[in-house]
């Protein structure tokens, strides 16, 4: 439910920020002036350093790599009000699933989601070109679920983690694409909540580290010839 939620609140701050007037629009001739849709495809990290230490004295021959992620992103120039233009970024992923097994007794699934926002960001831009960087705000929840023996444990680690970001798009006609690389700090609890004492607690976990995306998609609105 949370996820359809973080969808629809996507879709209205896409309506919201990236609302402008045709004048705005076709006054920026830079690759940067419509509102471009993507997929994305990246990774990021996170600290997990004490859960896989504890994977392996439980005998585990893999522990959780970094995250791989895709979904869809909504990029472009944002004019506020007499604040001047900005570059903007929106980003909704899923955390594609991990499998951890222990024996034949003991599996541990990783999955979730976050949700990347980027207002305030400075540019330089050109008609095929944008290189862009700035602040923004990830949040979402990355989940586990244990199970001994078919016994069930599900935990959540959700977070909020400020990062920087810095990227770069191609623009020729409507197709885009590009890459954007980003740091995020986790200022949320560490802790894993959850829902019944089955398994073990798990070891404190962040969601920081560096991430890289890449990503593909279209220019829609009027496009000044």
């Amino acid at each position: 439910m949370r996820k359809f939620l973080f969808v629809f609140i996507f879709l209205l701050a896409a309506k919201f920020v990236f609302a402008q007037d045709e004048s705005d629009t076709v006054g920026d001739s830079t690759a940067r002036g419509n509102p471009i849709w993507t997929i994305s495809a990246g990774q990021f990290q996170a600290d997990f350093s004490g859960f896989n230490s504890q994977l392996k004295t439980w005998g585990a021959t893999k522990t959780f790599l970094p995250f791989n992620t895709i979904g869809i992103n909504l990029v472009g120039g944002v004019n506020v009000s007499r604040g001047g233009n900005f570059d903007a970024a929106l980003c909704f992923e899923k955390i594609l699933p991990q499998q951890i097994s222990i024996g034949d007794s003991l599996k541990y699934n990783l999955y979730g989601w976050h949700f990347m926002s980027s207002i305030y960001g400075f540019f330089i831009g050109k008609p095929h070109f944008v290189a862009t960087a700035g602040p923004g705000i990830d949040w979402g929840s990355v989940k586990i679920k244990g199970n001994l023996n078919g016994n069930e444990t599900h935990y959540k680690n959700p977070f909020v983690s400020p990062f920087i970001r810095a990227e770069f798009r191609f623009v020729f006609g409507r197709i885009v694409f590009g890459a954007r690389a980003s740091y995020r700090y986790d200022i949320s609890k560490k802790n894993w909540e959850q829902d019944n004492s089955t398994l073990s607690t798990l070891p404190n976990s962040k969601i920081s580290g560096l991430g890289l995306q890449f990503f593909l998609g279209a220019r829609f609105g009027y496009i000044e010839k």
